[in-house]
């Protein structure tokens, strides 16, 4: 897990990297509180974590994000992620469009 904190050690990001196997982790949780959006600080998170993984001897970072999650959809494509697949999950009476991405880090 990575954290973000405010020199007041408030905690604004957060995110991690769950381990699918021997050669993929999952970038997970990545979350950025609403005001510190659009400066840079997601991106940071991310690369952080990609570089974790790559470290940590990873081939393939994966992710998934909800179509409605156009910013991060973007930030991720930027980075180089592809997509890999779609699928709609039910939950509850909603439908959830999830978009699976990856890239090598290799």
């Amino acid at each position: 897990m990575l954290g973000l904190f405010t020199p007041e050690d408030a905690l604004i990001g957060m995110g991690g990297l769950k381990q699918k196997d021997g050669s993929r982790a999952e970038l997970c949780t990545l979350h950025l509180n609403t005001r510190y959006q659009g400066q840079g600080l997601g991106r940071h998170m991310a690369r952080a974590l990609v570089d974790d993984a790559r470290a940590l001897g990873y081939d393939i970072v994966e992710l998934h994000v909800t179509d409605t999650q156009k910013a991060a959809i973007g930030l991720y494509k930027s980075m180089g992620f592809v997509e890999t697949k779609r699928q709609v999950f039910d939950v509850e009476g909603q439908s959830f469009d999830t978009i699976f991405m990856e890239l090598a880090v290799f």
